[in-house]
């Protein structure tokens, strides 16, 4: 992966599959803010857009981890249970 600003390789969803910190994290976020600028957005647009993106991302990871093995993979199953919490509280 290059940098956004030297026109190299796109970004791909291969490159997403990582763990990024650092400098590396920060070249990442560079490639992104540049997509987006080439797609027209002025620069604080696309610095919001970046933040956005990554706090749903936050969220919906959290959210998917907190139903790993305990939720049923029957959505009827599921709101059966749901009723039951509710009915205990």
């Amino acid at each position: 992966m290059t940098s956004a600003g030297s026109g190299g390789a796109a970004l791909t969803i291969s490159d997403l599959s990582y763990a990024y910190d650092g400098i590396t994290a920060l070249r990442l976020s560079d490639a992104i803010v540049g997509r987006l600028r080439r797609a027209g957005f002025d620069d604080r647009t696309a610095v919001e857009i970046l933040t956005n993106l990554g706090s749903f991302m936050i969220g919906f990871t959290l959210t998917q981890r907190g139903r790993i093995g305990t939720a049923a993979k029957d959505p009827l199953q599921r709101s059966a249970r749901l009723r039951e919490q509710q009915a205990d509280q």
